[in-house]
């Protein structure tokens, strides 16, 4: 204030003056004309005193509803910040406060972040027209995340092929019909590199390079040399032309803990409306 430069905290205003009390060494009250305290220049700024900030006390102020979500609100307090985002429980504001209403609270201005500002006896403000007396509210609605686009094949496709050999795939049919459970679970280790799949992908199995059918992946579980992966009913398919397979390669890991390999596994490299009902020869012919 003055010369001095010391900080004051306005206590009370009038038409014509403005009681302060001056931040001195020893605080003593005083008054101030209220024509310097409110003069600008040409940016907007005090030409006279400069204002830094509110004391830590709560003060009644507006604040604008942004944006109303299931459990969280996005409010925009002017006086307080115009450009930082409040968050707030949604269920504690008026119920009928739409998207655009002022609403009259009160908080403690002085707060550094938004989480301080302890908001409370929030009350719709339908007679408040902000202009001339806030600066405009810089805050806008959260934009919801685009949902990921999945490739229809390929690498990030959701669903991969487990690579084995006729033998393996010829038992494990064999031996399900065999005990009339018609494969109604499948639990299949993938060694080194953890299978890119997770639950609701589709695990299908070729033998010898030729897909002959899937199961919908349950759940994926790590084990400490692997993953295993656990599916539900066997469902046989048939492909007109049997797609070309590219396994997955385990790539060389640091300290030597993976070695470069192959992973018994490759992605979904067709679509899956070119699957078709299974022939009705059996996979596996019975022995003689």
């Amino acid at each position: 204030m003055g010369e001095s430069k010391l900080p004051f905290c306005v206590r009370k205003v009038t038409a014509v003056t403005a009681t302060v009390r001056v931040e001195a060494p020893e605080p003593y009250d005083t008054t101030y004309p209220v024509t310097r305290l409110l003069t600008t220049d040409k940016h907007g700024h005090g030409r006279h005193v400069q204002f830094l900030g509110f004391a830590q006390r709560r003060l009644s102020t507006h604040l604008l509803i942004v944006q109303r979500a299931e459990r969280m609100a996005r409010l925009c307090a002017p006086e307080w910040d115009p450009r930082v985002p409040i968050e707030y429980f949604d269920r504690l504001l008026p119920a009928d406060a739409a998207p655009g209403t002022w609403i009259s609270a009160k908080a403690n201005l002085g707060a550094a972040t938004a989480a301080r500002l302890a908001l409370s006896d929030l009350t719709v403000a339908p007679t408040f027209d902000p202009t001339g007396v806030l600066p405009p509210p810089a805050v806008t609605p959260v934009q919801p995340d685009r949902p990921r686009q999945t490739p229809p094949t390929g690498p990030g496709c959701g669903d991969i092929v487990a690579l084995r050999d006729r033998d393996t795939i010829d038992r494990m049919l064999r031996e399900d019909r065999q005990h009339g459970l018609q494969f109604t679970t499948a639990s299949v280790f993938f060694g080194g590199l953890r299978p890119q799949i997770s639950p609701g992908g589709r695990l299908y199995f070729a033998r010898d390079r030729d897909v002959v059918g899937y199961v919908d992946v349950l759940a994926v579980t790590l084990e400490p040399r692997g993953a295993r992966v656990h599916g539900g009913p066997f469902q046989p398919v048939h492909l007109s032309n049997q797609p070309t397979l590219h396994e997955v390669t385990i790539g060389p890991g640091g300290g030597g803990a993976v070695v470069s390999g192959t992973s018994g596994w490759a992605w979904r490299s067709w679509l899956r409306s070119e699957e078709q009902p299974p022939p009705t020869e059996p996979l596996v012919r019975s022995p003689a």
